[in-house]
């Protein structure tokens, strides 16, 4: 596929996915370790890295840690917040548990500058909305 997409002009990307709304079953590849096998043996090939901020913390592990791991390859950011580590509750960014700041300053040290991907799931409606959006960019304004 990414031999293909690249020919095409597009661009392949893998995330450290958990589990939808819509889905019934968390993303085979969601546990941390398997997610990690996956993106190095992608490493050689042109599929790049969209770093969800929450989905890491979801199953219980530190996003710092494993954004070190791929930060080199992170094309995208969907900024997502949850309540707790190790539990899939979203809330409003910026509200949550995530580290978010360190997380952008992690990226900014990097020299990222792609895409942040507000992934708003906190049910809110509009009012999250603009809350999410408000607090990402104090967020990355701070990082």
């Amino acid at each position: 596929c990414a031999e293909t997409a690249s020919r095409m002009g597009v661009m392949m990307l893998y995330e450290n996915h958990s589990k939808p709304a819509a889905w019934d079953y968390m993303d085979f590849s969601h546990p941390t370790e398997v997610f990690l096998t996956i993106a190095e043996a992608l490493r050689d090939t042109d599929v790049r890295i969209n770093f969800d901020t929450a989905n890491t913390f979801v199953f219980g592990d530190d996003p710092l840690s494993v954004l070190a791991r791929v930060i080199d390859r992170v094309e995208t950011v969907h900024v997502a917040d949850v309540s707790e580590k190790g539990r899939l509750n979203p809330v409003t960014i910026g509200t949550g548990a995530v580290p978010i700041r360190e997380i952008f300053a992690m990226l900014k040290q990097h020299g990222f500058d792609g895409w942040l991907c507000i992934e708003e799931a906190s049910g809110r409606g509009f009012d999250g909305i603009r809350e999410a959006v408000h607090n990402t960019r104090t967020l990355w304004s701070q990082a």
